[in-house]
């Protein structure tokens, strides 16, 4: 062996064991750390797990696992380990959760927006009553205790919203689409996505300290979804299909006998048109037999005068009887 070889293989077994060392100084740095401050403005507080004692505010602090983040008025972005971004809007409240848990992250209250890149692993948010997750992408969640209501705002690619305490029921929101789900409206499933506002949008994005690039890509997304009129693409067969000629066009086709038959006599039934109503409603045809009617008519015979006319007339006779023509 020579002595350029011998050197070539000296550094490349240094490197290697200093990449393996690197890594694992990396692992045990980050075995009771979840996440490092990488910026912040306003009012932020970090507090420990217990929340009894609070920690100083800096950027490239680390955040240990269990901490609880609490953001007034302003901002703070994260690092988490797993090369998740996290941005806490104002009047927020998080929690970083540790590797038992199954989630990576608690609000109590507020909105958080993250971005996951390919290869992250998952992101899982929950709240009170729903979870949130995603694998890649970027999507905003925010969680009102006043109204009892989680929203999941898609901002890239796709994200699903479930209830927390029946996870059977997943509602999957795409680029540009929100779900709600709300315990005051007794819901217990997400609504149906639906495409988002831009304005709606813009009030949401204006709560986190992004750059305008980033914010110019995902109005693009929710523009995209806007102009889009179905819930989904259409397949190139149904764009590709020929309308029928105006003179044979018809949407519902000419039934048969039979059918029609089949048809009115389900109609009948279910408004109720049979004889049963029939005879509720007239009796008498349903025996066969004629009503009896009695009609009194009474004929006033002319010249009738009441009894009062009558007394009225007796004491004017009276009256006029006692004028005495020398009066």
């Amino acid at each position: 062996m020579d002595i350029k070889t011998t050197i070539i293989t000296s550094l490349t077994l240094f490197a290697c064991f200093n990449t393996q060392t690197l890594a694992n100084d990396v692992k045990k740095l980050f075995k009771s750390d979840c996440a490092v401050l990488v910026g912040f403005g306003g009012n932020v507080e970090i507090l420990d797990e217990t929340r009894t004692s609070l920690k100083e505010v800096k950027v490239d602090s680390l955040i240990p696992c269990g901490s609880w983040i609490s953001v007034l008025k302003g901002w703070a972005i994260f690092e988490h380990r797993d090369g998740y971004k996290i941005n806490l809007g104002q009047w927020s409240f998080m929690q970083f959760l540790g590797e038992k848990e199954n989630d990576t992250v608690t609000l109590y209250r507020g909105m958080i927006l993250s971005q996951v890149p390919n290869g992250s692993g998952h992101f899982s948010v929950i709240t009170s009553n729903a979870r949130a997750y995603f694998k890649r992408g970027t999507a905003i969640v925010l969680y009102s205790q006043k109204n009892e209501e989680t929203e999941l705002v898609t901002l890239e690619n796709s994200a699903t919203l479930e209830n927390r305490f029946q996870s059977g029921r997943k509602i999957l929101a795409k680029e540009g689409e929100i779900t709600v789900l709300n315990f005051k409206a007794k819901r217990v499933v997400p609504s149906l996505p639906q495409a988002v506002t831009l304005l709606a949008a813009k009030e949401k994005l204006n709560e986190f300290n992004i750059n305008e690039d980033d914010q110019y890509s995902y109005l693009q997304n929710i523009l995209k979804r806007q102009k889009r009129k179905f819930a989904s693409h259409l397949s190139p067969k149904t764009l590709n299909r020929k309308i029928a000629s105006p003179e044979h066009y018809l949407r519902h086709p000419t039934l048969s006998e039979d059918e029609s038959t089949l048809i009115h006599e389900m109609v009948r039934k279910n408004v109720a048109g049979d004889t049963l109503g029939e005879k509720m409603l007239f009796p008498e045809k349903a025996a066969k037999r004629a009503a009896s009617i009695r009609v009194n008519i009474e004929e006033v015979k002319e010249g009738f005068i009441g009894k009062d006319e009558i007394a009225e007339r007796k004491r004017l006779i009276e009256e006029l009887s006692q004028i005495r023509p020398d009066e």
